[in-house]
């Protein structure tokens, strides 16, 4: 976003000129006011507005804007330095046309991101590491390679003011187990400065932890993990000065707690799932040993034990909390389960104490399958990001006068139909999934019940109508992504018969289980046309790779191109690289040059980058 733009001229007169002239002369004074009207804001403010871009916006938006503006770029010293986005070998080029003070520089996220012409490897050798020792606070390392991480965590007790560290990796076979150990130790208790510490990865962290030294304490105050066990809570415990926060995407309290412990010094505990197999009064009992929390939140897709209906019994949670944990301040949850046997409206009365609606002002939503007994439960505002809109849950409690679902970002929609929609409103969905959706439903109905307008990514499970999807299109003026099948989007666009329209706003096509027969090559041609501002192409389940030519030929755009499949690639199979590298280029219709591409290949993937 270029701040510069949101200053404008509504309207300049002028006689005795012609209208093209008049509109030139329009344009240059416009320009002229917008400039002198940002220049006229003070740096306090102009240093603000940098402070919510990412450096390579500022670049974009204001390099080369004006001389006082090009001194303020080089003395802001609170940049955020994020090669996790999609960037391309010119955008990467165009953030180092300013020369960067790596001092400057406050937080540091280091990616190898599938879909972006940089890596971790290119970017430092533009910004060498070691230049960020005095001054970066935050670092994230987004899937590095083996060699990459465990080089980079090593050099980390020479950053003298980094506070806050987060390491992710998606894929499970890409951390080798034998470099957790040093990574840890170096993390937990080399890093003097750190207060923040996020590992999100399929690895357990906890490995071998029996072989450090006990008398060792970490200055980390705020723990996130994508898995832990009891065990390892009770070691980092043991472990850490002051650990205030822990925050775990699944946890399996597998066994006790030690009796004689007391997390006395957490005071906040978030778990995004926990075990449900486990007995519930055991896992409350666990629980207890965190006995100072001021904020707790929980959340459990499904139970599967007959106890389960007592974590969703409000009189229940009352005495433990008046019991375990009375300095508690903010109680989140979403519970989901089978009920049998148990009288709904019982257990609704159990969360209309005077300690919920009045004293606590804790305020809970359910909703319930009558024919399946399924039912969720959940507190308000609803806290997750994502939430299953499913139709057969048709009848709905709440002790809140508004069910807010502020913070829903995916809405997926099942079992919709025209008699089901309800009063629930979601206004910042960003990802819409369908499901399975009546074709009594159209897009006047769907936009009461969330705003199509902000959507950026469809997912299609299913078919659906093709007039309702053929209107999001035309109605959505946003860059938008699409994720569908192959067969499902070519028999809505045969239904039209790939009538003269455009979706100009469509940068990314996802496809799954494509595959091209000869009589469908004008198809795909027409498919392009669709879809003719198409940056990012990715086609799963795909054995038709002849289609490479017809895309590069047809999608002036392209930037991103990915195709994998459960068999060999017959394309390329046994040819050199240069040979390879050769037949792009001569199918490419000179889209493709020596320079501004690269690719890779495997024995089931082919991923092209075009600069």
């Amino acid at each position: 976003m270029c701040f510069g733009r949101c200053f404008y001229v509504k309207n300049i007169r002028k006689n005795n000129i012609d209208g093209n002239n008049h509109f030139l002369q329009r344009r240059q004074v416009s320009k002229k006011i917008r400039r002198t009207t940002f220049e006229a804001l003070p740096n306090e403010l102009i240093f603000m507005l940098f402070d919510y871009l990412y450096f390579h916006e500022i670049i974009y938006a204001f390099n080369k804007f004006s001389s006082r503006i090009q001194f303020l770029l080089h003395s802001y010293n609170s940049y955020h330095l994020n090669f996790n986005h999609l960037l391309t070998k010119r955008q990467f080029n165009v953030i180092q046309s300013l020369p960067l003070n790596c001092q400057h520089v406050k937080s540091l996220i280091l990616s190898n991101n599938y879909f972006s012409f940089t890596n971790v490897q290119e970017c430092l050798l533009q910004y060498r590491i070691e230049l960020f020792y005095p001054r970066l606070q935050s670092l994230s390392l987004v899937d590095c390679d083996n060699y990459q991480l465990l080089s980079i965590i090593l050099l980390t007790s020479n950053f003298q003011q980094l506070k806050y560290l987060s390491i992710i990796s998606e894929n499970y076979t890409s951390l080798f187990s034998d470099i957790i150990e040093p990574i840890r130790n170096q993390i937990l208790f080399e890093i003097k400065t750190l207060k923040h510490f996020k590992w999100n990865s399929k690895k357990l962290f906890f490995t071998g932890i029996h072989k450090t030294m006990l008398n060792r304490r970490s200055s980390i105050e705020h723990y996130e993990f994508s898995w832990i066990y009891t065990y390892a809570i009770e070691w980092l415990y043991s472990h850490s000065l002051n650990m205030k926060s822990i925050h775990i995407h699944v946890t399996k309290f597998d066994t006790p707690f030690n009796k004689e412990i007391n997390l006395k010094t957490v005071i906040r505990l978030k778990i995004d799932k926990f075990d449900s197999e486990q007995k519930s009064p055991l896992f409350l009992e666990k629980l207890s040993v965190f006995s100072q929390l001021k904020f707790l939140e929980l959340k459990c897709d499904r139970f599967y034990r007959y106890d389960a209906a007592i974590l969703i019994d409000g009189y229940t949670w009352e005495n433990f909390i008046r019991n375990n944990l009375p300095q508690l301040e903010t109680f989140k949850f979403f519970f989901a389960t089978y009920v049998f046997h148990i009288n709904l409206k019982e257990f609704i009365k159990t969360f209309m104490t005077d300690f919920w609606l009045i004293e606590k002002k804790w305020y809970v939503t359910w909703h319930w399958d009558s024919i399946t007994n399924f039912l969720y439960v959940y507190t308000v505002p609803y806290s997750n990001d994502q939430f299953i809109y499913d139709g057969k849950l048709v009848h709905q409690e709440s002790t809140a006068k508004v069910n807010d679902m502020l913070n829903v970002r995916c809405l997926i929609l099942r079992n919709i139909s025209k008699l089901t929609i309800s009063n629930d409103r979601f206004p910042n969905i960003q990802t819409l999934e369908i499901d399975s959706i009546s074709t009594d439903v159209d897009y006047n109905q769907l936009n009461l019940i969330l705003k199509l307008s902000s959507i950026q990514t469809i997912i299609i499970n299913n078919e659906i109508d093709s007039e309702l999807f053929f209107d999001i299109l035309k109605k959505h003026q946003r860059k938008i992504s699409i994720d569908i099948a192959y067969i499902d989007l070519m028999n809505m666009l045969r239904k039209r018969g790939f009538v003269a329209v455009q979706f100009k706003q469509v940068e990314q096509l996802k496809i799954a289980h494509f595959r091209l027969l000869e009589s469908e090559k004008k198809d795909i041609i027409s498919l392009c046309n669709v879809f003719p501002n198409m940056k990012r192409l990715i086609m799963n389940y795909s054995d038709s790779w002849q289609v490479i030519p017809i895309l590069l030929w047809n999608l002036k755009k392209l930037s991103f191109l990915s195709m994998s499949t459960s068999d060999e690639m017959p394309l390329f199979q046994e040819m050199h690289e240069s040979t390879i590298l050769e037949l792009l280029i001569e199918q490419s219709g000179g889209k493709l040059k020596k320079n501004n591409f690269y690719y890779e290949m495997s024995k089931y993937t082919f991923r092209l980058i075009i600069d």
